[in-house]
C-alpha cells in the first residue's frame, strides 16, 4: 500500500469518473491506483490541456475536475488554464507532483517552490507534507473547489509521500534499489563462488510484510517478482551511511507514512454558498411591480449548480416573463429560439430598460466597466462574490440593490413569489419582450443579407474569393443537432460565431470566458465529449487558436474520443490585424498562411476535410463531418475564409 491508493480512495469516493493528465514519474502511483479503482485516466499531450479539460468536466456537472501533472515543468504548464478556471469561476482540483520532501531545496529534479506560483491564481493551496495529510487534504479541496465562489484549488504530492515506504530507503543509505534481474543475477554469481555469501545477500534482501504472511522466504519473494521489478537489498555495514543520517531518515520515514491506512473517511465533505433571504427578494419584487421594461442579464455564475440546478433556472426564467440575455455558459439555457431570450442589441435594450436584474454578470469590458447599463434604472446585483457586486460602481454605475447569493438559487426563489399578481405587468413584459425579439429579427436579416456578399482573401490568395464566414456559419447553424455541443476557442471567427449559431439547450456552450484566453478548444472538447459522450461536440477553432491544440487529435484517437472541429482559415490573426492596420498601418505579427490543418489531422489519425470556394458543397461537407465522426472518427474541416466587414471596428483590447 502507499499513498497513491489513499488518493484513488479518496477520488473514487468523490465520484471522479475521469483523471486528465501527462504522465510523469511523481505521479504514478495515485494513476495507477484510480486505473485500478475503474477511474479513467486520459493522458494529454500539454499538462494546460489537461486542466482545460478538467474544467470543462466542472462546467458541464457543476462538480470539480480533476487534473494530474508532474512536478515542476509540470505545475508551470498549467499556469494559463488554472488562472482562466479562476477567472471562469469553474470547479477545478489539480493534483501536481513534486521532489521528495527531503529532497526539496536541494537540488532535486523539477524542484520548485509550486506554492508561491500556485496561490495567487487559485482558490486554495495545501502541500501534503505526510501520507496521513492526503485524505484530509483531498476532502477539504474538492469542498473548496465547489463552495462559495467555485474555483480552482492545487494540491502537491511529494514523492516520498506517495511512494510505498520501501522507495525511501536508498534516500537513507542503508539500502540498495536494483532490478529483479539484477538480483537474481547477483545471487547466482554468488551461490557459484560461495553459498555464505549467497546466504547473506538474501538476508539483506526486504521482504514486505504480505510476502512475509503469505509464507515466502527471501529467495522464493524474489524468483516470483517480474525481472523489471524492484528489489531493495541492505547495504553491507562498511557501505552505509553515517549514523546520524540512517537514524535522521529512520525518522522521516517512519513520521511521513506513520497511520496513514489506518480507517478513514473519504467521502465528500458538504459544499456550502450563498442563498438569498427573504427580504432580498421581497424588496426585488417591489421594483419589479413598477417595471414596465424589467431585463435579466444571465452570466456564467448562475449555472454552477450544474444541470439539475441550470434546468430550475431556465425554468423560473420561463415562469417570470422578464426577457433576458445570456452569455457564458448560459448560452443556450432557453433552447434554440425562446420568445424570452434576446440575442441582439444589448446595448440598446440596456438603455430602454426601466429595471435591471444581473445574476452572476460583472460589469467588466463585457459591459464596458458600467457604462453599459441604465443611469437612471434600478439595478440589482446577484452574485456568490461580494467583491463583483459592486465592481467599477464607484466610477460608472450605482447598484439599487445588492444581494449576496447564489444567482440560481435567487432566482428561482424570486419566481415563485411572483408567481402570483403580477399579470398586468407580465403584459406588459410580454409587449416588450416582443419589441426586442422584433429589434433581433431585424438586426438577423441583415446578418443574412451580409453572408450574401463576396469574401476576399489575402497574402497567397489576395483577391481570390473564399467563403464567407457568415454563410459557413449559417449553414452550420442549420446543420447542428440539438444534443451538439459547441466549443468556442478563437478570436474573429468565434465572435462571428457567437452571433450566428444558437447553442441548442443548456450547458451547451464552451468558451473560455472573462480571461480570453486562447487555446481552449483541444481541451474543453476532450471534457465535453466525456461528460456528455452522446452529443456532437464540435470546436469552433480561428486558424490561430487552432495551432495551440491541434495535436490533441492523437489524444482523441489514442481514447477514442470522437469530435468535429472546424477551422476558419482566413490566414491571420484577424481579431488584431482588423483595428491594428487602420491605426498603426502594419500587419506586423498578424499574417499566417492558408495552412492543411486538415492534413494534420489526419497525420494524427482524424479525417480531413477542406472548403475552399464558395462553389463547395458546404452543407455536404458538414454532414460528411457528421458520418464520420458517427463512424468514431475525429474530424477536421479546414474551411479557408475570406475578409468581410461584419464587426468592423471591434477592437480586441
Amino acid at each position: 500500500r502507499h499513498g497513491g491508493d489513499l488518493v484513488a480512495n479518496v477520488l473514487k469516493a468523490h465520484g471522479v469518473e475521469f483523471i486528465f493528465c501527462l504522465s510523469g514519474g511523481h505521479i504514478s502511483p495515485f494513476l495507477v491506483s484510480s486505473e485500478q479503482q475503474g477511474i479513467r485516466v486520459v493522458d494529454v499531450r500539454h499538462e494546460v490541456n489537461a486542466v482545460f479539460a478538467a474544467d470543462a468536466v466542472g462546467r458541464l456537472t457543476g462538480k470539480p475536475g480533476v487534473a494530474a501533472v508532474t512536478a515542476g515543468p509540470g505545475v508551470t504548464n498549467t499556469i494559463t488554464a488554472v488562472k482562466n478556471c479562476f477567472m471562469a469561476q469553474s470547479p477545478m482540483v489539480l493534483l501536481g507532483g513534486a521532489a521528495a520532501t527531503i529532497m526539496q531545496g536541494r537540488g532535486a529534479l523539477q524542484d520548485i517552490d509550486h506554492m508561491a506560483i500556485m496561490k495567487p491564481i487559485t482558490k486554495w493551496c495545501y502541500s501534503c507534507r505526510t501520507a496521513r495529510d492526503i485524505v484530509p487534504t483531498l476532502r477539504t479541496a474538492f469542498q473548496m473547489a465547489a463552495s462559495g465562489v467555485p474555483g480552482p484549488v492545487f494540491v502537491e504530492l511529494p514523492l516520498d509521500v506517495l511512494y510505498p515506504i520501501t522507495e525511501l530507503l536508498p534516500q537513507g543509505g542503508t539500502h540498495a534499489r536494483l532490478r529483479a534481474r539484477e538480483a537474481k543475477a547477483n545471487l547466482k554469481m554468488l551461490e557459484s563462488k560461495s553459498k555464505r555469501e549467497a546466504k547473506d545477500f538474501l538476508k539483506r534482501i526486504v521482504v514486505p510484510e504480505e510476502a512475509v504472511k503469505n509464507g515466502m522466504n527471501p529467495e522464493q519473494f524474489l524468483q516470483s517478482k517480474p525481472d523489471d521489478s524492484p528489489v531493495f537489498v541492505e547495504l553491507p555495514e562498511n557501505e552505509k551511511a553515517s549514523w546520524g543520517m540512517q537514524t535522521a531518515v529512520k525518522l522521516l520515514q517512519k513520521r511521513l507514512h506513520a497511520g496513514a491506512h489506518e480507517s478513514q473517511i473519504y467521502g465528500p465533505l458538504p459544499v456550502t454558498y450563498p442563498l438569498p433571504t427573504g427580504d432580498s427578494v421581497s424588496k426585488t419584487i417591489k421594483y419589479l411591480l413598477s417595471a414596465k421594461r424589467p431585463l435579466v442579464l444571465i452570466g456564467s455564475q448562475a449555472t454552477a449548480l450544474g444541470p439539475q440546478g441550470t434546468a430550475d433556472l431556465a425554468a423560473a426564467v420561463k415562469q417570470t416573463g422578464i426577457p433576458c440575455f445570456l452569455g457564458g455558459m448560459a448560452r443556450g439555457m432557453l433552447g434554440r429560439n425562446h420568445p424570452l431570450h434576446i440575442r441582439q442589441d444589448r446595448g440598446k435594450a440596456l438603455k430602454k430598460c426601466d429595471v435591471v436584474i444581473m445574476l452572476g454578470v460583472v460589469p467588466d469590458f463585457r459591459l464596458d466597466y458600467g457604462r453599459g447599463l441604465p443611469k437612471k434604472a434600478p439595478i440589482i446585483t446577484v452574485n456568490r462574490n461580494k467583491k463583483e457586486l459592486t465592481q467599477n460602481a464607484s466610477m460608472f454605475w450605482s447598484p439599487a440593490l445588492t444581494v449576496h447569493s447564489d444567482p440560481c438559487s435567487f432566482y428561482v426563489e424570486l419566481s415563485k413569489q411572483l408567481a402570483s399578481g403580477i399579470t398586468t405587468q407580465k403584459d406588459e413584459w410580454q409587449t416588450w419582450a416582443k419589441g426586442l425579439k422584433a429589434g433581433e429579427a431585424a438586426k438577423e436579416t441583415a446578418n443574412k443579407q451580409k453572408s450574401l456578399e463576396p469574401a476576399l482573401g489575402k497574402g497567397a490568395k489576395v483577391g481570390e474569393e473564399l467563403v464567407n464566414p457568415l454563410d459557413l456559419l449559417q449553414k452550420l447553424e442549420e446543420t447542428l443537432p440539438e444534443d451538439s455541443i459547441l466549443v468556442a476557442d478563437g478570436g474573429d471567427f468565434v465572435a462571428t460565431c457567437s452571433y450566428i449559431v444558437r447553442p441548442r439547450g443548456p450547458l451547451r456552450w464552451l468558451d473560455p470566458g472573462a480571461f480570453g484566453t486562447l487555446g481552449v478548444g483541444g481541451g474543453f472538447a476532450l471534457g465535453a465529449k466525456l461528460v456528455r459522450p452522446n452529443s456532437q461536440v464540435w470546436i469552433i477553432w480561428g486558424d490561430g487558436s487552432c495551432g495551440y491544440s491541434l495535436l490533441e487529435f492523437d489524444t482523441y484517437t489514442r481514447h477514442k474520443i470522437p469530435v468535429i472541429a472546424l477551422v476558419g482559415n482566413d490566414a491571420s490573426w484577424t481579431q488584431i490585424e482588423r483595428e491594428q492596420v487602420p491605426m498603426f498601418q502594419s500587419d506586423v505579427a498578424c499574417a499566417l498562411d492558408y495552412i492543411h490543418y486538415e492534413k494534420s489531422a489526419e497525420g494524427l489519425g482524424g479525417y480531413g476535410l477542406e472548403i475552399t470556394s464558395p462553389k463547395d458543397d458546404i452543407m455536404a461537407t458538414l454532414k460528411e463531418a457528421q458520418e464520420q465522426n458517427a463512424r468514431g472518427k475525429s474530424v477536421l474541416i479546414n474551411a479557408l475564409i475570406g475578409k468581410t466587414n461584419f464587426r468592423e471596428g471591434s477592437l480586441s483590447v
